[in-house]
């Protein structure tokens, strides 16, 4: 071999090296600028399998499919998965429902009012909730711990309709969408039993009423005593024993006994006049035109300065008053027809 061709390949033998040479370079940088896709989530199958069995051996209950039902202290449970897919990424929803004999009421988180919504004297609970339904019953059951729990639960998305206590979960589904559930399932089952359908509804109102912490709420639960309660001795004289003068005036008006009013003498009824809830105050001047006297006018005349539909009504029980005592050493009559105000006069004299 001559010199000339041993340079020849010594050439060719270079440019082999030099090619090889840029093409891993390129390759490098193709990998280095490329993130590696991410692997799929992999769910294994027997781990799904054996999360249901073991909240099947926790409830005693019955597998089918995706869903498990089981009865407990006569509520029957439901669990159900629908799965869904959004692109490459896989969603359950985890539906719980429980069926009993709960109060004839519904619990729904709006803040939309209605005039027919029940209202349990609780502020922070009235605000959250819409009650509607058999409004003694929903009284009957709605105590401080209840409302408490059952808003938290409205917060959380519980519903209470028709007889049923429903929630909705939404979980990515990666394996863990069962996590948490038995918790879940056991929060339902405390609220199904605050929800339960009352077996005295006239006891329980009874001692709600004494039990109650705030007045605003006594008076509620006062304002939607059924009138059956007028047949149960027992029961009118626990109320007729109650401390509040307000809510015994509304008993009184509601159901009309003279056990009630015979706890509400005069001197009783006249500073109601003045309450802060105009229901007792209306209910207070209502009950002065069948039982008050004289004594009550100043008082009447003092509410009706305040004007407004209590400032009509307390003229009009006043001049009731005037024409029931006409033999009274004073008779009612209008200060000033344009004010409205009135005024004790004495009797003109007979000639």
């Amino acid at each position: 071999m001559n010199e000339t061709a041993i340079i020849i390949c010594f050439g060719l033998f270079l440019l082999v090296v030099l090619a090889g040479t840029i093409a891993h370079s390129r390759t490098s940088s193709s990998n280095r600028t490329k993130p590696l896709a991410p692997r799929p989530v992999e769910v294994r199958v027997d781990t799904l399998v054996e999360q249901w069995h073991t909240l099947n051996r926790q409830f005693g209950g019955q597998l089918s499919g995706e869903s498990l039902r089981f009865e407990r202290d006569g509520v029957e449970v439901e669990v159900a998965f629908l799965r869904t897919t959004m692109g490459e990424t896989s969603f359950v929803r985890t539906e719980l429902q429980l069926i009993g004999d709960f109060a004839a009421i519904s619990l729904h988180p709006e803040s939309v009012r209605s005039s027919n919504d029940i209202q349990t004297g609780d502020e922070n609970f009235d605000g959250l909730a819409r009650v509607s339904g058999d409004s003694a019953t929903a009284l009957a059951i709605l105590t401080p711990e209840a409302r408490r729990k059952l808003g938290r639960a409205l917060m959380q998305g519980w519903v209470f309709e028709g007889g049923e206590l429903r929630s909705t979960l939404h979980r990515k589904f990666d394996g863990a969408h069962l996590d948490g559930m038995a918790t879940h399932i056991n929060e339902g089952l405390v609220l199904a039993r605050l929800v339960a359908r009352p077996s005295d509804i006239l006891g329980t109102l009874v001692s709600r009423l004494s039990s109650e912490p705030s007045l605003p709420g006594r008076l509620a639960v006062a304002r939607h005593v059924p009138h059956a309660i007028r047949d149960h001795a027992a029961h009118r004289q626990a109320l007729a024993a109650l401390p509040d003068p307000e809510v015994r005036l509304l008993l009184a008006t509601r159901l009309d006994h003279p056990d009630l009013w015979s706890t509400l003498p005069e001197p009783t009824l006249i500073p109601l006049i003045h309450h802060a809830d105009e229901r007792v105050a209306e209910a207070a001047i209502t009950a002065l035109a069948r039982a008050g006297s004289v004594v009550a006018i100043p008082d009447l005349k003092r509410r009706t300065n305040v004007g407004g539909d209590l400032g009509r009504l307390a003229k009009d029980v006043a001049l009731m008053i005037q024409s029931r005592l006409s033999g009274s050493r004073g008779d009612l009559a209008l200060a000033s027809e344009s004010e409205g105000h009135l005024a004790l006069v004495e009797p003109k004299a007979s000639r």
